[in-house]
């Protein structure tokens, strides 16, 4: 079918502008109504080829209808406009206007790619109608003015009503237009079962790049989204009407035709445009594009996991050195105590030895100030003496080697006990406890020694218990006290004080334990440390 031919023949009048409002086109009907030839329309801006003697006001109304029409991409109509046109003489030259009445109705066009190439005008001429009605005003006015009233409720009259209400829906409808547009996040209206998008921002332009969208169903105008899901999504809102929220949503756009694909992140919601009828018509969708806020959030999360992996470093290296630190002390003790033992003993035990001879040789009737002196300065050695073995004992306890951790822990008990008669010290062990390597029953030896020594420093106890123990696969040792208690959060955060816990803690980790505070003011304090039982028998008990 021929349908240019169509349109030269229409007896309607017709006439095609493209986007400019410049006239591409016109039938014989209209150039009948407009009194014109086509060589004077053709090519002509529409207000160049129309002008209007001093009537602003009718080319606001017929420019208003042309906007809404191209804006909206849908039909707009001018009930009646007055729009003198220009009248002309046989040579062809302008010489007045003639005054006339139109009735416009404005169709946007578009392409096979849905893209928006111009308007279409259908106008009557309603000249002797308006004429008509003016006639019928000025008779029925002169005949019986009360009719002038009913006259009123024309339809002629309520045309302009429709008309002024027209223009206030269009100045509403444009305040709406320019809110979306400027709108912070992306936004879309899809309709109809194809999902047609019929309005977008300019965040979605600037998301998706310069490509055509509206008139363009979804899969075709944006195909890579398609493809990840989002259609389907888009479908399940359409048939089910319920609403859609995702958060994160990743997806590749190909912005540009030559440059690679951008890879964004989302934040979408699809609301469902239920009209009156309770029909689905379309989709509304809002978003956000998150993807420079999740890029900097992936390189915090990146930079933070570098962070903590320095500090288990860091941490493993400096839990490495004070075990290291503290196998030199223990060995620097031995080597100590065994110095003490032998070169010191030595020399004691010798002076000894030799003081009991003078004592032997001396005669009875030896002055007895020399006698006193004597006696006193084996008193001093035996002194001495004792002290060394002490010293001894806290370097390297000699009943832990010889006898076990239990006796030597009940030899430090009885030693304090010994020091502090207002406080009671007691063992509390299980009647079979397993064989511990060396290394791990001396670790609980200091920390009970550690243990013991604040709680006579610092706890007014009345009575201190150590209990050991074996609970599900771990060794427990807890030196318990009913003192004045302390904050553990206060004692950990001390710039300085708290370095006997550390020690602990430190001689712990080196067999995997743990060390625990638990302690309130003024009600006690228990300190708990834990080792795997794997990790500290004896090679003959394993």
């Amino acid at each position: 079918m021929d349908y240019h031919a169509l349109f030269l023949l229409t007896p309607s009048p017709l006439m095609v502008m493209d986007t400019e409002l410049v006239i591409r086109d016109v039938n014989a009907a209209y150039l009948a109504a407009t009194g014109r030839s086509r060589d004077t329309l053709i090519g002509w801006y529409i207000f160049d080829a129309f002008p209007t003697p001093e009537d602003d006001e009718a080319i606001n109304a017929i420019a208003q209808s042309f906007h809404r029409a191209l804006d909206s991409g849908q039909t707009d109509l001018v009930p009646l406009v007055h729009y003198p046109v220009p009248r002309y003489d046989a040579q062809g030259q302008q010489c007045g206007f003639d005054d006339r009445y139109w009735s416009c109705t404005h169709v946007p066009l578009h392409n096979s790619a849905g893209e928006l190439t111009g308007l279409m005008q259908q106008t009557e001429d309603v000249t002797a109608l308006q004429r008509l009605r003016q006639k019928a005003e000025s008779v029925i006015l002169a005949a019986e003015p009360e009719a002038m009233q009913a006259l009123g409720g024309t339809v002629l009259r309520r045309a302009q009503q429709v008309q002024q209400i027209n223009t206030l829906l269009d100045a509403e409808s444009q305040h709406l237009r320019r809110l979306f547009a400027q709108a912070p996040g992306f936004l879309a209206v899809l309709r109809g079962p194809a999902l047609t998008l019929e309005l977008v921002n300019e965040a979605m332009v600037e998301l998706v790049g310069d490509r055509m969208l509206l008139g363009r169903p979804f899969a075709d105008a944006l195909p890579e989204l398609a493809e990840r899901g989002f259609a389907d999504v888009l479908a399940q809102v359409l048939a089910t009407g319920e609403p859609y929220i995702g958060r994160g949503l990743t997806g590749q756009l190909q912005r540009h035709p030559e440059a690679p694909p951008t890879h964004i992140v989302v934040n979408l919601t699809c609301q469902p445009v239920i009209e009156a009828d309770g029909h689905v018509s379309g989709i509304f969708v809002l978003g956000q594009d998150i993807t420079v806020q999740h890029r900097a959030e992936a390189e915090l999360a990146r930079y933070r996991e570098h962070l903590e992996a320095l500090v288990l470093e860091r941490t493993y290296k400096l839990s490495e050195l004070a075990g290291y630190l503290q196998r030199v002390g223990e060995q620097e003790r031995h080597r100590l105590a065994r110095e003490l033992h032998d070169e010191l003993g030595s020399l004691l035990t010798a002076i000894k030895l030799d003081l009991s001879w003078v004592r032997r040789q001396l005669p009875e009737a030896a002055p007895e100030a020399l006698q006193e002196k004597l006696t006193r300065a084996m008193a001093l050695l035996d002194d001495g003496i004792s002290l060394k073995r002490r010293l001894i004992e806290n370097l390297r306890p000699s009943a832990l080697l010889h006898l076990g951790l239990l006796d030597a822990l009940q030899l430090l008990l009885d030693d304090h006990g010994g020091r502090d008669n207002n406080c009671e010290f007691t063992l509390a062990a299980a009647t079979e406890l397993p064989r511990l390597n060396d290394d791990a029953a001396l670790a609980l030896y200091r920390i009970a020694q550690e243990s013991l020594n604040n709680a006579a420093k610092y706890a007014h106890a009345v009575s201190v218990t150590v209990r050991l123990a074996v609970d599900a696969g771990w060794l427990e040792m807890a030196v318990v006290d009913d003192g004045h208690g302390c904050d553990p959060d206060d004692v950990r955060s001390r710039p300085v004080g708290h370095h006997g816990l550390i020690g602990m803690e430190q001689r712990l980790l080196a067999f995997g334990g743990e060390l625990r505070l638990i302690s309130r003011l003024g009600s006690g304090c228990t300190v708990l440390a834990r080792m795997p039982l794997d990790r500290v028998l004896h090679a003959e008990a394993a």
